[in-house]
């Protein structure tokens, strides 16, 4: 999901750089009047970039912060998470019109930026004291970090994009701490991603796959299956050293360890087809 998103931001990149007028198409105007006409702009918006420099910051950005996420929470949860975070963007942008006076009030409002500062603000949620950038530095360190600098370099030259970075920040936390709660505010969007993706006819099939197209899936599984019997049927033939056993059997504790942790923090849900799997086999042993 997360390639699938920056491509989407790439083919829309390229697409402005060659029709006229593109980003009055594409972003959001501060304009209520404009906005009812052109409503489509809320999800463009976070899609569109309007140079180079602003594409390729958003972009190395989402894969840095989007890896991590992604694989704490899911692809689902990432999709819910850019789409929101980038409403959230727009939606303290607008209300914050009568409140504070901004250098352009014609501007036009685009990137995906308040996307990104979403997934960055519920990852250090999430993992608050986790240490990146060469170990050093917690999560909570950076993202704190980085909104008392977008203050002091937007406030007076770019103010809307400043908001609408803190509108982002602010839904990933309020995400986040409310599903602690058992509150999960982005299970609506995902009932809808659901929804549109089993509409979407599957190519294989319809004998060997259902709305997701599971046929693909068995046919890869049935090789990867082979391949499997096949090395368990070489294993067979040669016991284990008890170094080789007690090693395997720590590794499964680690990554049960790793699996069941998740599930506390995220539910169930959110677990990888993989370590559903991994999951289910520990529990018949």
């Amino acid at each position: 999901m997360l390639v699938k998103l920056i491509w989407v931001n790439v083919v829309v990149f390229f697409i402005m750089t060659l029709l006229p007028d593109d980003e009055i198409i594409l972003s959001v105007p501060t304009d209520f009047q404009l906005l009812l006409k052109r409503p489509w702009t809320i999800v463009t918006h976070m899609f569109a970039h309007n140079n180079i420099f602003h594409f390729f910051s958003n972009m190395i950005f989402l894969w840095w912060v989007g890896r991590m996420y992604q694989a704490e929470v899911g692809t689902r949860r990432l999709l819910s998470m850019y789409v929101l975070g980038g409403f959230s963007g727009i939606l303290f942008v607008l209300l914050s019109i009568p409140f504070i006076v901004y250098n352009d009030e014609s501007a036009t409002i685009l990137g995906a930026s308040s996307a990104v500062y979403a997934i960055l603000a519920a990852l250090a949620t999430l993992n608050p004291d986790r240490k990146i950038v060469f170990g050093s530095v917690t999560l909570k360190t950076l993202l704190i970090v980085i909104l008392v600098l977008n203050y002091f370099k937007n406030y007076d030259d770019n103010a809307m994009a400043m908001v609408g970075h803190y509108g982002g920040a602010f839904i990933g936390y309020f995400l986040v701490t409310q599903e602690r709660k058992g509150r999960d505010f982005a299970r609506w969007l995902e009932w809808i991603f659901d929804t549109v993706m089993s509409m979407i006819p599957s190519k294989t099939s319809s004998r060997n796959s259902n709305k997701w197209g599971a046929g693909k899936v068995w046919r890869k599984n049935r090789f990867a299956n082979k391949a499997a019997a096949k090395k368990a049927s070489n294993l067979k033939k040669a016991p284990k050293s008890d170094d080789k056993f007690n090693s395997e059997r720590r590794e499964s504790q680690e990554k049960l360890d790793v699996i069941l942790d998740k599930i506390s923090r995220h539910g169930y849900d959110h677990l990888t087809k993989e370590e559903k799997q991994f999951l289910f086999k520990q529990s018949n042993k």
